[in-house]
């Protein structure tokens, strides 16, 4: 029998989009990433900080 899994060992990473840094506000966690642009500028709003003490954080490029 195949496993339905079988596609996943297939698939290519993408790498590291955004490595936390291990001082505030991150405090080692940058989670749930959304991405966009404005006047052609990228931005990534995300997740920062402790999972139940964290807060939202802007990245630009």
């Amino acid at each position: 029998m195949l496993s339905p899994w079988r596609g996943l060992s297939r698939r290519s990473h993408l790498g590291v989009i955004y490595d936390s840094h291990s001082a505030a506000p991150e405090n080692g966690r940058a989670a749930a990433p959304s991405f966009g642009t404005e006047h052609g500028v990228p931005y990534m709003v995300y997740e920062a900080g402790d999972r139940l003490a964290g807060s939202i954080a802007v990245a630009r490029g």
